[in-house]
């Protein structure tokens, strides 16, 4: 959609206000799409608070099973 426009804008077909309100759609669009991922990570999170998890403990724990490489030896 933005491409299309800023074609249609160049070839002085439509304004560049256009240009703008379909960027605002594309923006509007993606943040729609990105919502529903944070309430998932949010909601992974507190579940992950709620079986006992905590934050600094499970760097560490993932720290200590890196290895050099900078990937965990084993599957977490």
């Amino acid at each position: 959609m933005c491409h299309t426009s800023t074609q249609r804008y160049r070839a002085e077909s439509i304004s560049y206000l256009d240009v703008i309100v379909a960027l605002a759609s594309v923006i509007d669009a993606g943040s729609q799409v990105a919502a529903p991922d944070k309430r998932l990570g949010s909601a992974r999170v507190s579940v992950f608070k709620a079986l006992g998890g905590g934050w600094e403990q499970a760097a560490a724990h993932w720290l200590l099973r890196t290895s050099v490489s900078g990937h965990p030896t084993t599957p977490l």
